[in-house]
């Protein structure tokens, strides 16, 4: 990504997706995507709508159906806890049969036509969901389920699912990252910086 300005950084390399072509990319589920554990998901965002309903950036399949994995999302205030603001969120399946889901989530104020870097970090041990935006903690939430469902959707970037088209991003999406483990907000704050970070993503 290479971003460094979030008032009006471009990128011709970005991904840009428009919900109503039901654009989105997909990659074939595989070992490293399955993640059962901590993990923590990043990317560079620019929406083009915020506030109107769900905006999935990427992961295996949520809000509906079986075999349900993780995403990270926008998601409006009505579907926040609590429901007053829009917020950056995650949801993940729970270790069983895929169908049932945990949301966590932490508000924030997301604009239109201005590029944001979000990361979420998820520590299965405790459930606890950490979010950040430009490298800065803005909330965290604690779920009950402490494994993530090894669901056998694929990973898919703009779009939670694609039977009914649900939950499609508006807008552009660069760098997306996704690791197994916690990464630290010095991580976050490195990455958020210098467009790059080490480790296993």
């Amino acid at each position: 990504a290479w971003l460094t300005d979030t008032d009006a950084a471009t990128n011709a390399f970005s991904a840009d997706f428009e919900a109503a072509n039901d654009e989105y990319m997909r990659v074939a589920d595989n070992a490293s995507l399955s993640i059962l554990g901590d993990v923590t998901m990043m990317a560079w965002v620019n929406p083009e709508s915020v506030g109107d309903q769900v905006r999935t950036i990427a992961g295996k399949q949520c809000g509906a159906g079986t075999s349900r994995g993780y995403c990270l999302l926008l998601v409006p205030a009505a579907t926040c806890t609590p429901d007053t603001s829009q917020c950056l969120a995650f949801w993940f399946s729970l270790n069983g049969d895929g169908a049932s889901e945990e949301r966590l989530d932490a508000p924030y104020g997301f604009e239109t036509g201005r590029w944001y870097h979000v990361t979420m970090t998820w520590t299965a041990g405790t459930s606890v969901a950490r979010f950040y935006v430009n490298g800065n903690f803005i909330g965290s939430q604690t779920g009950v389920g402490t494994a993530i469902f090894n669901g056998t959707q694929d990973f898919r970037v703009g779009t939670n699912r694609v039977d009914i088209f649900n939950g499609e991003f508006d807008g552009k999406i660069d760098d997306l990252r996704v690791y197994p483990r916690v990464l630290t907000q010095e991580e976050i704050q490195f990455a958020y910086r210098n467009g790059e970070c080490t480790g296993d993503e």
